[in-house]
């Protein structure tokens, strides 16, 4: 008797304390993270070094991160999105066009960012990209599309370039 009362006591402490909420904080990989993956790459034409990105003659001061995935450098008003997605992609735009790409990948969901980023890579013109370009296989609204839609009419990306690793 005295040992089921034991077992008893022991599953309310568990029940009791299995129940309590805890303060659980999801986080996103830091800036370190992103530089250092493009640290460990070697690409042709490309120099990286600290938080300088060198792509040609022309040199990018890091800005920020996108999710761990492709880090956005700036060099006075022209910003670089580079990702290491196996080959570097590289896709220079502007400042707003790097907060839409930001706004687009809250709406499809993070898990779909590197989707994002590998269709604008695959358009055949960064200037028409559609929704349906970048959604893959998202799950998404018809009224998400439209506000997608909206967004990359907003957009600037110049050229989009995919420099294979050495």
């Amino acid at each position: 008797m005295k040992f089921l009362k034991y077992i008893l006591i022991i599953c309310t402490f568990l029940f009791v304390f299995s129940c309590k909420k805890t303060n659980l904080t999801v986080t996103e990989p830091g800036p370190d993270y992103i530089l250092n993956k493009l640290m460990n790459g070697i690409w042709e034409g490309v120099n990286i070094s600290g938080d300088q990105l060198t792509l040609g003659d022309i040199s990018y001061q890091f800005q920020d991160s996108l999710l761990g995935i492709a880090g956005i450098f700036a060099n006075g008003n022209d910003y670089v999105i580079a990702a290491p997605l196996g080959n570097l992609i590289t896709i220079t735009t502007d400042s707003g066009s790097t907060d839409g790409l930001k706004e687009i990948i809250d709406i499809v969901g993070q898990q779909n960012a590197v989707g994002v980023i590998n269709g604008i890579a695959n358009s055949k013109d960064p200037s028409d990209i559609k929704p349906e370009d970048i959604i893959g296989n998202a799950t998404v609204t018809e009224e998400e599309i439209n506000k997608i839609g909206e967004i990359l009419g907003g957009l600037h990306f110049g050229t989009v370039d995919s420099i294979p690793s050495k």
